[in-house]
């Protein structure tokens, strides 16, 4: 230990920022200068369990009021979450969080993301304040929440966070007195960040008017949104108001693939990886008639690989592309399909990557041929699986 003790606080930081947490416990204990050497790794990164009742609240509210200067010294991520016993399976159940959590929250000045867990804790409307509050108290760049079930936009809109580089909201707001105040209310939280995002996410909710953020978006290199919107001319409005994004996520609830998709996403000129939710299926009149039919998986696949080669045609940086189903069966399971695209003499090839019902042991419920050539990216199926 005293050879530990005699290296450079450097070193020793490097050291300890690789020890399991095991390990850091077990170090933590050894000594006070032990302590004090591993309280930044020991305490970086916190799981907060909160749970309802005022007994539960008063004892967790007296907890984070003797946590040690220290400590809060040294906490860079909250992940923020209902214990096990609490849960429920209806998420208009999820706990509310209380006022002493965001309390605390602005007492950790090194503070870079929070997590609220989003199945089981919710954040009330009249709470949003508690946020750009704590992003100056503290170093905070990464947020992730939802919005609590049954809220209405009344009053004045909440300015959001300045300076976030990643936001994931899941907003359940419904409009108050004024048509469209559930969507001005959102425009606002996020309008003072839009200077530095590069990671957005937004789900749960109808149709964005993305155009009413104002000027573009040009930091912004990752979205993924959950619409309700059944244009393709949504992909253009994204392509103006975030004309660098190289990852995209839409997933279009109930709307149906059509071939004008193909314009607006060739105005996504540096994009590089996709992920789409459209159905082909209503078109094709070809329903899921029972669980697991491996013939149906084929079709659904051949749909979505024509599809993703014309889109690697639009696209010049595509990489991948991906295509998710949503809810495809009686435990409402998604089903995907990757691709990648790659270079081969000269020419971007498409090729599939292998899911798991694609092994060759399933061959006779394939319903006829896969192709030959498909990627095989992890490799302990490649050696166990695919044979």
């Amino acid at each position: 230990m005293s050879h530990l003790l005699s290296l450079p606080p450097e070193l020793i930081s490097e050291i300890t920022v690789r020890l399991a947490y095991k390990d850091l416990k077990a170090l933590s204990v050894v000594s006070f200068t032990t302590r004090q050497l591993v309280l930044p790794s020991l305490f970086r990164s916190v799981l907060w369990n909160i749970s309802s009742g005022s007994q539960c609240i008063k004892e967790a509210h007296d907890e984070v009021n003797n946590a040690g200067t220290k400590i809060k010294h040294v906490i860079q991520r909250v992940l923020v979450i209902m214990p096990f016993c609490y849960q429920f399976t209806d998420v208009n159940r999820a706990l509310a969080l209380p006022i002493y959590v965001f309390q605390f929250l602005e007492t950790l000045p090194k503070l870079s993301d929070i997590v609220i867990h989003h199945w089981t804790v919710r954040v009330r409307l009249q709470d949003l304040h508690f946020f750009p509050k704590i992003a100056k108290q503290t170093s905070l760049r990464h947020l992730s929440f939802s919005s609590e079930y049954g809220s209405h936009a009344n009053g004045q809109p909440v300015s959001g966070p300045e300076g976030l580089e990643s936001l994931s909201v899941k907003w359940h707001v419904a409009d108050g007195q004024d048509p469209g105040s559930a969507m001005s209310h959102l425009y606002e939280f996020l309008r003072p960040s839009l200077g530095t995002l590069t990671c957005l996410e937004l789900h749960d909710y109808p149709i964005l008017k993305f155009c009413v953020l104002g000027p573009a978006c040009t930091s912004l290199r990752k979205l993924k949104y959950t619409t309700y919107n059944q244009s393709p001319q949504v992909l253009e409005t994204i392509a103006e108001m975030f004309p660098h994004v190289t990852d995209l996520a839409m997933l279009f609830q109930t709307c149906v693939w059509v071939d004008e998709f193909l314009e607006p996403l060739s105005s996504f000129r540096d994009l590089t990886h996709l992920t789409l939710s459209l159905d082909f299926e209503i078109a094709a009149d070809d329903s899921l008639d029972e669980d697991h039919d491996f013939a149906w998986y084929r079709r659904c696949f051949f749909r979505r690989f024509r599809a993703a080669e014309e889109i690697a045609k639009v696209c010049p940086k595509l990489q991948r592309c991906n295509w998710i189903q949503l809810n495809i069966d009686s435990k409402c399971n998604d089903q995907e399909h990757e691709f990648v695209i790659r270079e081969e003499a000269g020419h971007r090839v498409v090729k599939p990557v292998m899911q798991w019902w694609m092994a060759n042991h399933y061959k006779k419920r394939h319903g006829g041929p896969l192709p030959d050539d498909m990627v095989k990216e992890n490799a302990y199926w490649e050696q166990y699986t695919w044979q």
